[in-house]
């Protein structure tokens, strides 16, 4: 038997498949491995599955001792299309910000949908506080991974407040994935955020045009390792900022942001 019948793995990336021998006290384990189509899923002889080029194969395991055999559909996916993500993907990042170092977690807590539009619960978290704030629990498109929605608690002047973030984009259908090198596009998205302090309610709108463009394929190091990366610059009226997303880690594993603050991945569990 496999561990998995079905599985879904990004072009150039690998997924361990794990067979048992039945009866478990066979006096013969020796099994053999193979690829209905090795130009798109090779398999080593460990059970090493690595995705080749964009299709489906049929990884097989064949027993030695009497030839029993179990399979599992591997799909191989482009680079760079929207990440299938789950719920417990954790990433783990470190923040500098004017020469102070904050740990930041991403954690996926649940599923839901903003205005019929799916998306992930992500629970972010700072430590110390960040500007007063230690958690958001945010709504993130699955399509296009654009915040929707946010809902936070922060201090203010010794105060704590609560506040709410709502995100629109227009075109609503912009979405930067496919990555592909030489991809441009624009969107204007605009935020509405509301704080309840003592008492009283503020509400602030404000619109940003942002123009992204993937400008590049390259290699980038982090403390969580080497990662082949689409660099995605993002220029506003703010300046630029600039974003390394991995196929792998299926978030971004670098950011450096308009101010010169920078993110880097530190670890990552899916």
């Amino acid at each position: 038997t496999l561990n998995k019948t079905s599985a879904t793995i990004v072009k150039g990336l690998t997924e361990q498949l794990v067979a048992t021998v039945q009866p478990p006290n066979a006096t013969n384990q020796a099994i053999a491995w193979s690829s209905s189509d090795n130009g798109v899923a090779s398999v080593s002889a460990t059970g090493l599955v690595t995705g080749v080029n964009a299709g489906t194969a049929a990884i097989t395991v064949t027993s030695a001792d009497q030839g029993l055999t179990a399979s599992c559909s591997v799909t191989v996916l482009p680079e760079g299309q929207t990440p299938q993500l789950k719920v417990g993907n954790k990433w783990t990042y470190e923040l500098t910000d004017n020469g102070t170092y904050y740990t930041v977690v991403y954690e996926i807590t649940g599923e839901g949908t903003v205005n019929g539009e799916d998306c992930w619960v992500m629970l972010m978290s700072w430590a110390p506080d960040f500007m007063g704030l230690n958690s958001m629990t945010s709504r993130m498109s699955k399509a296009t991974l654009f915040d929707l929605q946010g809902q936070f608690s922060m201090t203010i002047a010794g105060y704590t407040a609560s506040a709410s973030v709502v995100c629109s984009y227009s075109p609503s259908n912009a979405s930067p994935f496919p990555l592909e090198v030489g991809k441009q596009f624009s969107v204007t998205a605009t935020e509405t955020t509301t704080v309840m302090v003592l008492g009283e309610t503020t509400t602030e709108t404000e619109t940003t045009a942002n123009t992204y463009k993937v400008e590049a394929v390259e290699q980038v190091t982090v403390q969580a390792g080497t990662f082949k990366c689409f660099k995605i610059t993002d220029t506003t009226n703010a300046g630029v900022s600039t974003s390394w997303y991995s196929d792998q880690a299926k978030l971004w594993v670098k950011t450096v942001g308009y101010d010169g603050s920078t993110m880097e991945l530190k670890s990552y569990s899916l």
